[in-house]
């Protein structure tokens, strides 16, 4: 994983600044190139090769292009046999080059794994921008009066340009409907991000740019049963000269990398979080993976999550996120991460993905009075709206505006841009749907949309935004066998509607796996689900944070005193889910000292 920049301020202190704000992106080696007014800059943290041989960016060997990327690109081998790249290592930076000198910018469609990357076209004069199809690697662009900043995080945009603290009323929108933003908009006006599996250039002349999804490499054998397609997608993803872990849990995706792992790799090493001094019920998942790997007799790792130190990482844990995030146990994955870097290891197995790819959660199995009376009143055309607002009625724990109305001033105007929100985040699902994945029908059946719907929003604004973004902050990375494209292609060609009429989750997985794993692990049919204690969150210190931090705050959207008169009189207030994305917009706020 690295840290990855362009400008065309023509500055050598401001070349120097994102090196040093990306560092802990990429702490083995940092370098730029300058090209005309433009620079591109690379931080790298070096995984599958010596530090020599991964150096950015790169000029390709004709000369024309000079690139930078961050992430991991798994089918190096077969890029190479297919276009007779000769190679010494597995170094996907090297058959990168060769591969962009091939086949020029549309190099994309051929490479699988996950990754953004910034590619200079000198004799074009355009600059590309792409991410990965799951979205697995951020990246944010700033395009206005002749500037143009792209970058890894959003923190090096910001403090590079004057007046650029304006809020995006539009994203603030989507955030108080969905939990996270759902378009290419950030908080921040002007400052957007590269959407998963987007491919987007700009014309270095005039600044116009053009955005479109662009085609991925799909290898899968749909042949193969699902339990050889996982074992070839965990796999590919050990490519590495490291030492690797396994964030192990006890549930399946996590035991199904570890066993799969296992074929590959006995040294192998595994972390799991315990929560300290806490009933069994929130260490239920660390007592597993504690007795799975005694089954197995591998290293095992253990990280203390306490009540103070919990408490410590809190606001940073938020705050390196850098966009709002709904997701209390951010602090224990912060501890963890640190303790994943103390212990010396750069790259982490996570089964992030699984339960929004197998049928994990059982609101895939839900609301079925409501899908059939959408079905009776829709054409198909709204059918496919309606799938959305679906999605919108699982995640209304998150919902601002269909709660508390007293929080928020100027409703009806909020009202009218959420219908526009939610109308406009249909049609870009649908668009980045149909160009990712072809079917012999129009669209996929109610039930398998779900699953899919949630891969594009939630998964790739949360949950895998918190992985970049918490991880590489120490300085390592996550990697998530079960968001690889051609395992979600498989899936979706092979997910059937009895799928989800089963009353236990996975049943696929589970009828692949149910005699390999450890036996606790096949026969625990009941989803925990993984969070810090209950009784912590009642502790006064998240209310005095919180007064403190809002003391100051006024808004145009927000009434923020309605808001500290409500967790004043309420000791539990933060049990209530809504509440996350307050505080962490709060966080946010006290952060870059923004008005809403």
């Amino acid at each position: 994983m690295c840290g990855i920049f362009f400008h065309n301020f023509n500055s050598e202190n401001k070349s120097e600044y994102f090196l040093n704000s990306l560092k802990h992106r990429g702490p083995n080696y940092c370098d730029k190139k300058d090209y005309l007014n433009f620079t591109i800059g690379h931080t790298l943290l070096s995984i599958r090769g010596d530090v020599e041989n991964s150096k950015q960016p790169q000029t390709t060997k004709s000369g024309r292009y000079i690139f930078a990327f961050n992430g991991q690109i798994y089918n190096t081998s077969e890029i190479s046999k297919l276009f007779h790249i000769n190679f010494n290592e597995n170094i996907d930076t090297k058959i990168l080059s060769d591969l962009i000198d091939i086949k020029g910018h549309n190099f994309s469609s051929h490479i699988d794994g996950m990754f953004s990357i910034i590619l200079l076209d000198k004799k074009e004069n355009k600059l590309f921008l792409y991410r990965d199809n799951s979205g697995q690697k951020p990246l944010y662009y700033f395009i206005k009066n002749k500037k143009i900043i792209c970058c890894s995080e959003i923190t090096p945009i910001i403090n590079s340009l004057s007046n650029s603290k304006q809020i995006c009323e539009e994203a603030f929108t989507e955030i108080l409907n969905f939990g996270t933003t759902v378009s290419k908009r950030t908080l921040f006006k002007n400052i957007h991000k590269v959407l998963p599996g987007e491919k987007i250039s700009i014309n270095l002349k005039n600044f116009y740019y053009n955005k479109e999804y662009f085609l991925h490499n799909v290898s899968f054998n749909n042949d193969y049963k699902l339990d050889e397609i996982i074992s070839e997608t965990i796999h590919k993803h050990l490519q590495t000269k490291n030492k690797i872990g396994i964030n192990l849990s006890g549930g399946l995706d996590s035991n199904i990398i570890l066993y799969e792992t296992l074929k590959k790799n006995s040294s192998i090493t595994v972390f799991s979080t315990k929560f300290e001094n806490s009933d069994n019920i929130y260490n239920h998942d660390f007592n597993l993976a504690k007795e799975v790997a005694n089954f197995y007799q591998i290293p095992f790792i253990e990280t203390e999550v306490s009540s103070n130190n919990f408490k410590k990482v809190f606001y940073d844990s938020f705050s390196n996120i850098e966009e709002v995030n709904f997701n209390i146990n951010n602090p224990a994955y912060m501890i963890n991460y640190q303790n994943q870097k103390n212990h010396g290891f750069k790259s982490i197995l996570s089964g992030d993905g699984g339960d929004e790819l197998f049928i994990g959660y059982n609101w895939y199995r839900g609301y079925k009075k409501f899908e059939k009376l959408m079905k009776l009143i829709s054409s198909e055309k709204r059918f496919s709206s309606f799938k959305t607002i679906n999605y919108l009625r699982e995640f209304q724990r998150y919902n601002l505006m269909i709660k508390y109305s007293s929080f928020k001033k100027n409703n009806f105007s909020l009202f009218l841009k959420s219908l526009k929100t939610i109308f406009f985040a249909n049609k870009q699902y649908n668009d980045y749907f149909k160009k990712n994945y072809t079917l012999e029908k129009n669209s996929p059946d109610w039930d398998i949309s779900k699953l899919f719907i949630q891969q594009y929003f939630w998964l790739s604004n949360e949950v895998l935004l918190r992985a970049d973004k918490l991880g590489m902050q120490n300085s390592l990375e996550i990697r998530s066998p079960f968001c690889d494209y051609n395992l979600r292609y498989y899936m979706l060609k092979n997910t059937k509607i009895e799928d989800f009429k089963t009353d236990i989750n996975k049943p696929n997985l589970r009828y692949s796996y149910k005699d390999k794993l450890y036996k606790k692990i096949s026969n625990n049919k009941i989803k925990s689900g993984w969070t810090v204690p209950r009784e912590w969150l009642k502790d006064k210190f998240f209310r005095d944070m919180f007064m403190d931090l809002t003391k100051s705050f006024k808004s145009d959207i927000l009434n923020w005193e309605e808001i500290r008169n409500y967790i004043s009189i309420n000791d539990d207030f933060m049990l209530n889910k809504r509440i996350y994305g307050i505080l962490s917009l709060s966080i946010l706020q006290n952060k870059y000292n923004f008005n809403l």
